[in-house]
């Protein structure tokens, strides 16, 4: 058997929004250890693990008798982790919304990827429930992902020169992590007056 998942472990020390990875598509913590302990306690052994990058983990294993792994406390303390990074968030997403009675008629999301489908679905429960509506479309670099859909939503992924350059609008990049001062000043030289949240 071979599966990946996502490397939480790596994902908190150096994305600020580690939580941002639990969506529709990864709707559990798992790391490294907790899949040793579902393998043994479903009878299989872990054979093999390779990382990839700073965002998966990759395992093999095959069935076995009598494999066990004690999952002990070692949770413990990344929850408690996780748990301050979901304070966090819900702190940023409080300002964001907190924002609202500014934003301009057009608000766009930046980035086609699960970092904004997370953001949709906060930002959803903090304003008694967002909708789509309210978020125009998504903007992104990527000439792969241009008019094609964010996954899970109805909202069409543009260029950020077509949008900005004709529209006075805002964009919502407080989700982009390490890449956010970087997008933000591309931002800004395409449009200086755009409204960055």
């Amino acid at each position: 058997m071979i599966f990946s998942i996502p490397a939480m472990d790596k994902i908190m020390e150096y994305h600020p929004w580690p939580v941002l990875t639990m969506n529709f598509e990864h709707t559990l913590y798992m790391d490294v250890h907790t899949i040793k302990y579902m393998l043994g306690q479903s009878g299989f052994e872990l054979t093999g693990m390779k990382r990839f990058g700073n965002h998966s983990i990759f395992f093999s294993a095959r069935k076995s008798d009598g494999y066990e792994f004690n999952l002990g406390a070692v949770n413990f303390y990344k929850a408690l982790a996780f748990q301050k990074a979901l304070d966090i968030c819900d702190e940023e997403v409080k300002k964001i919304v907190k924002h609202q009675p500014i934003w301009p008629s057009r608000l766009y999301l930046f980035g086609c990827h699960v970092t904004s489908q997370y953001i949709l679905r906060r930002l959803a429960m903090r304003m008694d429930g967002l909708t789509e509506g309210v978020v125009e479309g998504i903007l992104d670099n990527s000439h792969y992902k241009e008019e094609l859909y964010l996954n899970g939503t109805s909202l069409k992924t543009f260029r950020p020169n077509e949008i900005l350059q004709h529209a006075k609008v805002a964009v919502l990049t407080s989700h982009l992590g390490p890449y956010r001062d970087e997008i933000e000043k591309q931002l800004k030289s395409i449009a200086y007056g755009v409204q960055l949240l």
